[in-house]
């Protein structure tokens, strides 16, 4: 009788054994199945099934104007000046390699602070006009006749602006995206496409 139970014991515990290992086996194959049914499908002309792969996500682009930046710099990266110096500030660009034939420039300041003396153009293939107005200035600047268009890389300098000190105290200077309808942007072409990155710069009158 206890040969007979000790028999029966052994077998059965191989028997869920066995059970277990085929369980094991079979449940990754029906996942597999039930994935394969609920994919997309097509068919063919002869009627015979295919399975389609999920599409492929479609990277979102970057926008055209990444990277169209303006910062206004002191010369020389000073950042003190006396009552009587001549504060000058020089625009930089940088167009992330798109060809430009032109651009608008919007200088905010503190005209109580330093007033607007004269505007040069530091590259020879552009012409630059200044429009004065309360708290800043509009610089437009076009491509010279007979220049071919070319892109701003690195920080390249493009205006230089001479201010005059009034008084002792803080002046920034900011180039800005928007003032009213003044915009600051760059001609790409025969579009107009708005800065993407300004910055300021502020400075001591002593």
């Amino acid at each position: 009788m206890d040969n007979n139970t000790s028999w029966i014991k052994t077998h059965a515990k191989m028997l869920w054994l066995f059970a277990f290992v085929v369980l094991l086996g079979i449940v990754p194959l029906i996942l597999i199945i039930m994935k394969g049914k609920n994919a997309p499908v097509t068919t063919t002309n002869n009627n015979t099934r295919r399975y389609l792969a999920p599409p492929t996500p479609t990277p979102t682009p970057l926008p055209l104007n990444a990277g169209y930046s303006f910062e206004p710099k002191t010369e020389f990266g000073k950042t003190q000046f006396a009552l009587t110096d001549t504060v000058s500030v020089i625009i930089v660009g940088d167009s992330s390699q798109k060809n430009v034939t032109g651009f608008d420039i919007v200088l905010a300041y503190d005209p109580t602070v330093v007033s607007f003396v004269s505007v040069q153009s530091v590259d020879a293939h552009f012409k630059v006009i200044a429009i004065p107005g309360p708290k800043k200035i509009v610089f437009t600047a076009v491509r010279n006749l007979g220049s071919a268009a070319s892109p701003l890389l690195g920080d390249r300098p493009l205006l230089k602006v001479a201010f005059k000190p009034l008084r002792k105290g803080s002046v920034v200077f900011a180039v800005v995206k928007k003032d009213g309808s003044d915009v600051t942007e760059i001609v790409d072409g025969t579009s107009k496409v708005e800065a993407t990155k300004v910055s300021a710069k502020t400075v001591e009158i002593l």
